[in-house]
């Protein structure tokens, strides 16, 4: 298990979705594609957060290559 500290972070709204790990920032576009955005970037921090969490995805996609995940 992994035992770094979690902290809570930040979400705003820009016009253009990023994830900031330094400051612990999440920033959305307010359009509607909202959803997506945030999906894409909670994955940016889980891949800073969970160890080997690349790989795991990457056996995955391998493995379920039919699966249409959107």
């Amino acid at each position: 298990m992994n035992n770094k500290k979690i902290s809570k972070f930040k979400v705003d709204k820009s016009n253009r979705g990023y994830y900031d790990h330094n400051n612990e920032t999440i920033s959305l576009r307010g359009d509607t594609q909202m959803n997506k955005n945030a999906y894409h970037e909670l994955m940016h921090r889980f891949e800073r957060l969970v160890p080997n969490l690349l790989d795991i995805e990457k056996a995955f996609t391998i493995a379920e290559p039919r699966v249409n995940h959107w």
